[in-house]
Order: C-alpha cells, then structure tokens, then sequence
C-alpha cells in the first residue's frame, strides 16, 4: 500500500523541482477506479474526458489528467 502514491509523488518532483515543467499530464482508463482516486487525491484534474483529445494527445478511450507544479515547486521559481 502506498506504492503508486510514492511512485508519483517521486515523478512529480523530478518533473517539477527536477525539469522545471509547469505541468503534469497523465491518461487513464475511465474504469480505473483506483488510479482515478490517486490522481484526485494528488491533485490531478480531468481536463479531457475519454473519447475527446486536447491539441494532438492522444489516448483515444482515456481520460487526459493535468496538475500544475505547486508554488515554489519548480526549479529555478
């Protein structure tokens, strides 16, 4: 228990504090129950349901998750 909310937690500071992004951006199955709790509860939003993509994504049947890097969180803020 807790393996993935470690796992993510140790890809969003490399993204964020490592690589300076702004955002994370993830695709998830919507029959994924687990992983959609885990992303809402680190902060992840549904920003294009399944079915429908964003500019050029992909994951045509997944939902398009998006976190912005916390304040302070990015290299070089």
């Amino acid at each position: 228990r807790g393996v993935a909310a470690a796992l993510l937690a140790a890809a969003e500071a490399r993204l964020f504090r490592e690589w300076g992004c702004r955002f994370a951006c993830l695709h998830a199955a919507p029959a994924n129950a687990a992983a959609a709790a885990l992303y809402a509860r680190a902060g992840y939003r549904v920003v294009a349901p399944a079915g429908r993509s964003l500019g050029g994504w992909g994951g045509r049947g997944l939902e398009l998750y998006m976190k912005a890097a916390p304040r302070g969180a990015r290299g070089g803020d």
